[in-house]
């Protein structure tokens, strides 16, 4: 007998938030010839997507990655610059997130403070991803003082 896979994230009977299927694709194809409306209906989607994907074979969906623009998006190499200026100095000089978003209104941002501070938490982590890979590897080539003596 037929029984559809529920993913591996969710539990059977669960239905998430409509991110995403609860289902994976390849229970589409019916073995014990049951009826679309049947499998539909266990999967609790609808008749014309089951239908869709029975006909085109699709083992998975294939979905276009969305990438949209910001207001943020002219000022950001300004924006980096900034704050690679600004983790050199100490913390007493240092000018906050806010105080550049003031800057970037002055110089015709339209957009809100909190895109700014969102790209911040995003420079900020992409700065200390390449801190530490940048640690670790010279951490793992470093010769052991016994044998930089010998060399």
């Amino acid at each position: 007998m037929f029984r559809p896979q529920p993913c591996s994230c969710q539990r059977a009977g669960e239905r998430s938030d409509r991110r995403g299927p609860t289902w994976s694709y390849s229970t589409l194809v019916h073995p014990d010839r049951i009826s679309i409306r049947e499998i539909a209906r266990r999967l609790d989607i609808s008749r014309n997507t089951v239908r869709r994907y029975i006909r085109s074979n699709a083992i998975e969906p294939s979905y276009s990655t969305r990438r949209s623009t910001s207001a943020l998006d002219p000022f950001t190499p300004r924006l980096s610059a900034w704050l690679s200026a600004e983790a050199v100095k100490s913390r007493k000089q240092r000018r906050t997130l806010k105080q550049m978003f003031l800057d970037l209104k002055a110089l015709g941002y339209q957009g809100s403070y909190d895109r700014v501070a969102a790209f911040g938490r995003q420079w900020k982590v992409g700065q200390m991803e390449r801190v530490n890979s940048a640690s670790k590897s010279t951490h793992a080539r470093r010769i052991p003082s016994k044998l930089h003596s010998i060399c």
